[in-house]
């Protein structure tokens, strides 16, 4: 999977992002993998790529449960190509419709994002609804809508209470967390106990801390320079998509 990834370093080179594109297609047709696809999806979207040879229902086939084909939905939606999008929002809907909240909250996301901003925020309320149901992506979505005063008045310490809430089920609000310990905002500065939640955010598969844990192991920032202990986390943000974790590994040399 990574050597799909290193070759699509280059935004630029067409040529190397259609290798990468080939591995993985390669990988999902030949060995029935479906962790294949969303790095895939990954690396359409890093040049706007749609291939159309590739049999999307049978990916949708493979996935165990119903979290990877949320995750693999969200990579449509980012996408942005219209047919992309229209799968990705008719997984999303299949999945809302069992009731699970982390695809109701999503759904309920795209209801906003759909809107024109003088009407987001009357989808308020159904965030506060889903956030007392108790899914930790609308406490997060909450959280920021608070932090930086959207739709309601600028709360930063309510902001970080929520976050406190939701990150023990939520990778990307524990990960937003860390950063507030790690400078202080809201919240007394601990920087142990912020490289703490975004190790445990990164074990979890937050592709932001991923890159976080392995940067820092890279660089030797706030832990000693340890490019062993770096490259799996870079390695697995990488394969996730993740531009800046992939450029590293490219032009570093073989462990």
């Amino acid at each position: 999977m990574l050597q799909g990834i290193v070759h699509s370093i280059s935004p630029a080179d067409m040529d190397e992002t259609k290798r990468a594109v080939a591995h993985f297609s390669i990988c999902f047709r030949d060995h029935n993998d479906a962790q294949c696809i969303v790095p895939l999806i990954n690396m359409l979207s890093r040049q706007k790529l749609v291939v159309t040879t590739i049999d999307y229902d049978k990916a949708e086939a493979l996935f165990k449960n119903d979290d990877e084909l949320l995750a693999y939905a969200k990579a449509l939606i980012d996408h942005g190509d219209v047919d992309y999008y229209a799968r990705g929002k008719a997984i999303i809907g299949r999945l809302a419709s069992k009731g699970g909240l982390p695809a109701l909250t999503l759904q309920h996301h795209l209801q906003y994002q759909e809107l024109p901003k003088e009407k987001r925020c009357t989808t308020v309320p159904r965030f506060e609804e889903l956030a007392r149901l108790g899914s930790p992506p609308a406490m997060r979505e909450l959280a920021l809508m608070k932090d930086d005063g959207t739709c309601m008045p600028q709360d930063t310490a309510a902001a970080t209470a929520l976050l406190e809430k939701a990150a023990p089920l939520d990778p990307m609000a524990k990960g937003i967390l860390a950063v507030r310990l790690f400078e202080g905002k809201s919240m007394e500065r601990d920087r142990d106990r912020a490289f703490e939640l975004l190790a445990e955010a990164a074990d979890a598969g937050d592709e932001y801390a991923l890159f976080q844990i392995g940067y820092a192991y890279w660089v030797g920032n706030y832990v000693g320079m340890d490019r062993e202990e770096a490259r799996p986390y870079l390695e697995r943000a990488a394969a996730m998509g993740h531009l800046t974790a992939a450029e590293i590994l490219a032009k570093a040399p073989p462990p």
